[in-house]
């Protein structure tokens, strides 16, 4: 183990990353769109420079997307007015609306012939208060860049602007110089992005729908392979190359092709280099579609009728963020493709940051409402890491997303484990052979391996004391010494652990033992140039270099390093046990009816009496039997003249009771369930021996029987759903609470239609049957990720997709034993061969002791050795001949090392 490792960053180090990382066509967003200006950024503005439009072009400004510099006092008046839109208006309004650009495609693209007969397009742009010459110029570059006979129309969909030069009639009566008519929808209201779209998307007449951002310029050729991709296959949703123009100086620098899109833990839109093995086959066939896992949003066409049939946007999103990933993830798993088209090339404005907010709402509340319906509808059982890493997301209100998930029946959709498997193959989710969360110091709980963005976008990780996780090559781990010297960006930093998941300290262990971010970054151990006995732990873009995989033993250790334990904890499921709160009792029961009459005056029937009536009065009238079962009392005023048998000419009373007669003995409990205890129900096995079954209760520490381990789990997450807040009904037989299941049986007023003939109450009712109510909807019940059940006298719900959870293991009252055993391995017969070959393996020792094998290939076992030899069967797996298995043996105070070949 190397004890003074450096982890840090070099000079060569910031040389190469900044290449890799600080360049200008390395953007992570594409098409911020909110609402309402804040008042925080407009409060230097006055009102009439946000209403003023000061389009005043100045001949070759911008001309050919050369960049436009501008004098110190220039630049001054440009500062003025930045915060307006988020980019340089004073240099946009002095650039033409039809400036020049460079033919950026390859030549290969240029001389591509595309069939005559395409379909045409409807180009949507929404904005809301955008520059007046940065929506032309897009408007411009459309026109002037697209064939005419595949424009079928350009609809602009004002999202609720207030400026003055973009309300009618001043900015309608400015596109009347435009050469083709184009459509403008003004919404009454804010309605954001998402239902903008929808808006433009519903008076469209195209057969394909164009969707564009406010700041954009097409270049030549743009629209032609985006049409001809999807008349080879309408299914095919495809983005062009997104070229970037600069904010400041609005020139234009074309794109990169080796990235796609792809997202974070957070759900969050990122741009990732291409697998190898397809970046490769992009420089073989260089205009051929990328294979995109998700798209930007921005800017991207899809058939019209097929916009349609896929369910358009999902309308219960909000304003805008997340409906990229929404839509990316239904179009692959419902059967579609996302492509970028390398031939396509749309410049867009990338601004650090976006002018607006959104309209009355807090922009973290719309955007974690978003995202929790795409995680509840698209993601099945990975919703539930994003609800552990995103614990806000998990707060929200659960939402009725009922109406997507029939769509997404009725189109007869992937699960998200194929999108995973077959799309986005190099993702860095977790999967059952990975380990993922936080790397704690072997000595201190409280300090973590993390990450963090340095200057130029440079991502460095830090750590204090040493983690028992070891590179491949070499014996070396990610170390601290107290007291390293050396220039401060090389030495290593503690970062305190917070009490949530913070990305930063969220780490992937992969089955392929590689450590990865969500952002694509491998841990990386790179010899030092100046010290060849030193290492600098560099996170990288994953390359599959040696230097990148490392070795994970699940073992406790102590303060010396002496191996203690090995541990293994396989998770069975995570079940909640309902805490019963019973509603009431019944039985089944029919309901009968009995009635009295009284003259005015006679017994019950006294001034205002039928207005003071309750449902439970003891009256006289009515039967005992009546009286004393579960039921309603009522009066209503009836007959009370001669010709009904009475003296005055007052109103009688017609007391009339409505109750129930038990037609079963079995009675019956109703229970809710207010809240769910949850537990973790695994198994526990110790040096691969004996196995335990264990249930853990969150936060609650579990010894393990004859050992001296505690083990507790941390961090359940259980996301709400509506079965969680059903009521279960549990029958009792004859003899069980037979008097109170009667007593509370529940009568509804609404059972019995009752009608008077002047001197009784006629009642028809129906009956009530709790047992043909429990016969239909027997437990187990199967829903969307639970199994509910009972167990014994309880209900209990199981989750039968995976989620994540944190183990924390203990152990009390160690001691390390200085063990003088003296063991001796030796191979023996080896049986079967590549792949797949056993060889058995001898120990014997001065007594009868416990030893420890390491082999190649990540094997690690436990032996019993004995005086008399003890023999176990080891297993190997190649893919090549002449394998050389160098194995060693850890007994007592020796170590042991055994050779063979495996030919």
């Amino acid at each position: 183990m190397l004890q003074d490792m450096i982890l840090g960053d070099d000079d060569s180090f910031h040389a190469e990353t900044e290449k890799r990382f600080a360049r200008p066509n390395f953007h992570v967003v594409v098409g911020h769109y909110n609402g309402n200006l804040p008042q925080e950024k407009k409060k230097n503005l006055t009102k009439e420079q946000l209403n003023t439009n000061e389009y005043s072009p100045i001949e070759g400004w911008g001309e050919g997307g050369r960049a436009v510099h501008l004098s110190p006092e220039q630049h001054k008046l440009s500062e003025e007015t930045f915060a307006v839109n988020q980019f340089n208006l004073y240099i946009s309004d002095r650039i033409s609306m039809n400036r020049s650009l460079p033919d950026i495609r390859k030549p290969a693209c240029r001389n591509i012939t595309y069939p005559a007969n395409l379909p045409n397009t409807s180009v949507i742009i929404v904005y809301h208060n955008e520059a007046y010459s940065t929506l032309l110029r897009t408007v411009w570059s459309v026109i002037n860049r697209s064939p005419s006979r595949y424009l079928a129309e350009i609809i602009l969909v004002d999202d609720f602007s207030d400026r003055d030069f973009l309300k009618y009639p001043t900015f309608d009566n400015s596109l009347k110089e435009l050469p083709i008519d184009v459509k403008i929808l003004r919404a009454k209201e804010r309605v954001g992005l998402i239902r903008a779209r929808m808006m433009g998307a519903q008076e469209a007449t195209g057969e394909v729908l164009t969707f564009l951002d406010s700041h954009c310029e097409c270049t030549s050729g743009w629209l032609e392979p985006l049409l001809s991709r999807i008349k080879e296959n309408r299914k095919v949703v495809p983005c062009p190359i997104i070229d970037i123009i600069s904010d400041r100086t609005f020139q234009y620098q074309k794109g990169i092709e080796l990235f796609r899109g792809g997202f974070n833990w957070n759900l969050q839109f990122r741009w990732y280099s291409m697998p190898s093995n397809m970046a490769k086959q992009h420089l073989v066939t260089p205009t051929a579609p990328i294979e995109s896992p998700t798209m930007a949003g921005g800017l991207f066409s899809i058939e019209r009728k097929y916009f349609e049939e896929l369910g358009e946007y999902d309308s219960g999103m909000d304003i805008w963020g997340g409906e990229n990933i929404e839509m990316s993830f239904r179009i692959w798993q419902c059967g579609g493709r996302v492509e970028i088209l390398p031939c396509s090339h749309v410049g867009h404005i990338f601004r650090k940051s976006s002018p607006h907010d959104f309209p009355g709402k807090s922009s973290g509340n719309v955007l974690n409402s978003n995202l929790l319906r795409v995680a509840e509808v698209w993601m099945d059982e990975w919703k539930y890491l994003f609800y552990k890493i995103a614990p806000p997301h998990r707060m929200r209100s659960f939402a009725d997303v009922s109406e997507r998930v029939e769509l997404r029946k009725k189109l007869n959709c992937k699960p998200f484990r194929w999108y995973l498997q077959d799309v986005f193959k190099d993702h860095f989710l977790p999967t059952p052979k990975d380990r993922f969360g936080r790397m704690f110091a072997e000595n201190n709980s409280t300090v973590c391996l993390a990450w963090a963005m340095r200057r130029s976008g440079i991502r460095t990780a830090s750590i204090t004391a040493c983690l028992q996780i070891f590179i491949d090559s070499a014996q070396y781990c990610i170390a601290f010494r107290p007291g390293d010297t050396g220039p401060k960006n090389q030495r290593l930093l503690g970062s305190s652990c917070t009490m949530g998941f913070d990305l930063w300290q969220l780490w992937l262990y992969t089955g392929d033992r590689r450590i990865r971010t969500d952002e694509h970054l491998c841990l990386s151990a790179i010899t030092s140039v100046h010290k060849h006995s030193e290492h600098v732990i560099q996170l990288k873009e994953c390359a599959g270099f040696d230097n990148e995989y490392w070795d994970y033993k699940p073992q406790l250790h102590d303060a010396s390093g002496n191996l203690a334990y090995t541990v293994q904890v396989r998770a069975i499921s995570i079940v909640s046990y309902c805490n019963q709160e019973t509603v009431f009792y019944s039985r089944d029961y029919t309901l009968a009816s009995e009635s009295s009459h009284r003259c005015a005056h006679a017994g019950s029937c006294s001034a205002n009496k039928c207005q003071t009536t309750k449902v439970d009065d003891d009256l006289p009238e009515l039967s005992n039997e009546a009286k004393a079962a579960p039921g309603f009392t009522r009066c209503q005023e009836a007959c009370g003249n001669p010709a009904c048998g009475c003296f005055f000419c007052s109103p009688g009373c017609i007391f009339h009771r409505v109750y129930a007669r038990p037609t079963s003995t079995t009675s019956y409990e109703v229970f809710r369930c207010p809240t769910w205890s949850t537990a973790i129900d695994a198994e526990v096995q110790i040096n691969e021996g004996k196995t335990w079954r264990v249930e853990l209760r969150d936060g609650l520490p579990l010894k393990i029987p004859q050992t001296n381990l505690t083990i507790t789990g941390t961090g359940f997450s259980i996301p709400p759903i509506p079965l969680h807040g059903a009521a279960f009904i549990r029958s009792h037989p004859a003899h069980h609470d037979e008097t109170p299941a009667f007593a509370f049986t529940q009568t509804a007023q609404d059972q019995c239609h009752c009608r008077s003939t002047g001197t009784q109450m006629r009642c028809t009712c129906g009956f009530f049957s709790m047992k043909a109510i429990v016969n239909n909807r027997q437990l187990p019940v199967n829903t969307h990720g639970f199994r509910f059940e009972t167990q014994g006298n309880r209900v209990q719900s199981r989750m039968t997709s995976s989620s994540v959870v944190t183990l924390h293991l203990t152990a009390d009252r160690f001691r390390a034993v200085q063990d003088n055993a003296i063991c001796k391995a030796t191979f023996l017969n080896i049986t079967g061969c590549l792949p797949g070959a056993k060889l058995a393996v001898r120990c014997t020792a001065s007594r009868t002791v416990n030893a420890v094998l390491r082999c190649p290939n990540d094997w690690l076992g436990y032996l019993r050795c004995s005086a008399e030899g003890t023999v176990k069967q080891l297993e190997f797996h190649s893919d090549f001949p002449n394998v050389t298995l160098n194995c060693s043996l850890q007994c007592g105070s020796t170590t042991t090392f055994i050779g063979s070949v495996l030919v």
